[in-house]
């Protein structure tokens, strides 16, 4: 009482704690009316997302990922129990400040979600977070492009066509080429560096066929379309004897072939083995 005494007539100094900002961002607004629809949600959102911005702005944070929930106001419906709440996560691949890009994803999500009930209440938290460094920039003018980044194209993408339907290629340790890569979500963690870590052998087709073609041979050269020119040498291929689910291994010669009505192809022949008595030859990929 006497240091509140000598502090409200001057005779000490008035000590506050310095106001610190919470380690996540978590807060609540009440709707103006209760949202029959999802979209209806969008308005108080914007609200939440300018604090969020100001939050992430003075901790010097990027959202990776944040968390719209909305409340109920009905307990059941029909005579059915419903939740006491309802939510939607909002991801991205880069660290954010951009309010508007995480109000498109909201949108777009939204749109393609539905209330189970009247809501009356709306809370955004973040999820995930990293720490802020900055927004990469160039002098040149040229380098400065306008519009939407790539990476929030493919997002956005994500969410309205859904996130199997936009994928990207990941590189796989195995000589097989039908094996070599596999396909990933391209929101998910490691997208953006499957990305950067592809690469290929140049030799390689840009086009791989489903399965390979068995081809018909004729005097000991295969024919599709007629007969086949080998360009190369053979190109030896041994892998798959680890691989339980095979009964053998992958033992294929692989040649660059012309054809005079197809073109460029890759073609390979298999191993002879000690009971056949002709070699078997297959197409594998076409060439652009």
């Amino acid at each position: 009482m006497l240091q509140a005494l000598d502090a409200a007539f001057g005779q000490r100094p008035e000590r506050y704690a310095w106001v610190a900002l919470p380690a996540t961002f978590d807060q609540k607004l009440e709707l103006q009316s209760l949202a029959t629809s999802a979209p209806d949600l969008l308005f108080t959102a914007q609200h939440l997302l300018t604090r969020l911005q100001m939050w992430l702005q003075a901790r010097n944070l990027g959202a990776l990922a944040v968390e719209l929930e909305w409340t109920l106001d009905l307990r059941k419906l029909d005579g059915k129990p419903l939740p006491p709440t309802e939510k939607i996560a909002l991801r991205t691949a880069q660290a954010t400040q951009d309010m508007k890009h995480l109000r498109r994803l909201a949108s777009e999500q939204l749109a393609r979600s539905c209330l189970s009930a009247p809501a009356n209440q709306l809370r955004l938290r973040t999820l995930e977070t990293t720490p802020w460094g900055g927004l990469t920039t160039s002098l040149l003018p040229e380098d400065n492009k306008p519009g939407e980044k790539l990476h929030q194209l493919v997002e956005r993408l994500s969410v309205r066509l859904g996130e199997k339907n936009v994928t990207v290629p990941q590189a796989l340790q195995d000589h097989r080429p039908e094996c070599m890569q596999q396909w990933l979500p391209a929101r998910t963690a490691g997208a953006a560096a499957a990305i950067q870590q592809a690469g290929g052998d140049a030799l390689l087709p840009p086009w791989l066929l489903r399965e390979p073609l068995r081809l018909q041979v004729k005097g000991d050269k295969p024919c599709y379309q007629g007969p086949l020119q080998l360009l190369t040498r053979a190109r030896r291929l041994e892998a798959a004897w680890w691989d339980a689910q095979r009964r053998e291994p992958a033992v294929r010669d692989y040649f660059i072939a012309r054809s005079a009505s197809a073109g460029l192809l890759w073609v390979f022949r298999e191993r002879l083995a000690a009971e056949q008595e002709r070699a078997q030859w297959f197409l594998h990929g076409v060439y652009a």
